[in-house]
């Protein structure tokens, strides 16, 4: 008897049908049922006969080794923890599939061909970002100053006051300090008393506060003369900042060593600049300086004044000078 080159193409049994699951190699008995039969031609469709010659195994799971199919080390439990294998590596080389020479090469191309002006606009970005951020720095850093009470440089006083109430502080618990108004530019002339200055102590000789006047330029307006005139009858006085003036003698008491101090100081967060003159009965003998007006959020306890130089300092050798001519002398102040 002659056989296909494959056993499923070959013979069945005729008792019980069944195709037996090893070649018959020329038996006439059948294995399934043990019994002795006539062998017929099987008939098997064409397409499944296919699929067994390309892909041996199919529709019979326990004719081949299967068992390497089937991971024998998983854990089916619900209990069990997947293994994550570890992310790939991502390099340049495997984005662009490019060996490293060729990536080193594309690069220093590309830095040759930069332009020196592309180098200064990025650095001047760079400056000017970093200097609004010092800006902003500074002024959080006065804003959060300005919040600080300060002491009351007055010398009967001497309480912790807040920036806010210091001009309200003034009104109510120093009265007796004389208050004067003045139009910013201009001087205003004080009678100086010299009995005031004591040694280590400051005391206000006033309070002054600077405006100025909403007036309408009439070059440079392009309204009409009636429309000028009717404006300029409702021109106000408008407040700007309140200042004490100060006048502070030395902790040296010695005649040699011995001076005055007077100052200006303000709350306000803005800088000024004053003129401060000291001058004879007469005038005939006349001391001043221009100089800043001292901020109460840099000097909270007022004792650099001399230090800064933001002050007219006299000696005892110059005041007396002064009054030769009479006990009566004139402070005059001009705030710019």
């Amino acid at each position: 008897m002659e056989y296909s080159t494959h056993w499923a193409t070959m013979v069945k049994c005729s008792l019980c049908g069944e195709i037996p699951e090893r070649n018959v190699k020329g038996g006439s008995t059948c294995t399934i049922c043990k019994t002795s039969g006539v062998f017929a031609q099987s008939k098997i469709n064409t397409d499944f006969l296919n699929k067994i010659r390309t892909k041996p195994g199919i529709g019979r799971p326990y004719r081949y080794n299967t068992n390497s199919l089937f991971n024998k080390d998983y854990n089916y439990s619900r209990t069990h923890n997947e293994v994550t294998l570890p992310p790939p590596q991502i390099t340049i080389e495997g984005i662009f599939q490019l060996p490293s020479d060729e990536i080193r090469k594309l690069l220093s191309r590309k830095n040759d061909q930069l332009d020196s002006t592309d180098i200064m606009e990025s650095s001047d970005e760079h400056l000017e970002n970093l200097q609004s951020n010092i800006c902003t720095i500074q002024s959080s850093n006065i804003s959060s100053q300005s919040k600080i009470p300060i002491k009351c440089p007055h010398n009967p006083c001497n309480k912790m006051v807040a920036v806010s109430s210091f001009v309200t502080h003034f009104k109510h618990e120093h009265a007796d300090i004389p208050k004067y108004n003045i139009e910013r530019g201009k001087e205003l002339c004080i009678p100086c008393d010299i009995s005031l200055i004591e040694h280590s102590t400051s005391y206000c000789i006033g309070m002054i506060t600077v405006y100025e006047i909403n007036k309408i330029d009439v070059k440079k307006s392009k309204s009409s003369q009636s429309v000028i005139k009717t404006c300029s009858k409702f021109c106000q006085q408008i407040p700007i900042c309140s200042f004490w003036l100060m006048s502070t003698g030395s902790v040296e008491k010695q005649p040699f060593y011995s001076y005055a101090l007077y100052w200006l100081f303000t709350t306000s967060e803005e800088s000024y600049q004053s003129t401060i003159e000291l001058s004879s009965k007469h005038d005939s003998i006349t001391l001043s300086t221009y100089c800043g007006v001292n901020n109460s959020n840099k000097n909270e306890n007022f004792d650099d004044i001399a230090e800064n130089l933001n002050c007219l300092l006299i000696s005892k050798a110059s005041l007396g000078a002064v009054l030769k001519e009479g006990p009566e002398i004139n402070l005059r102040i001009t705030v710019h």
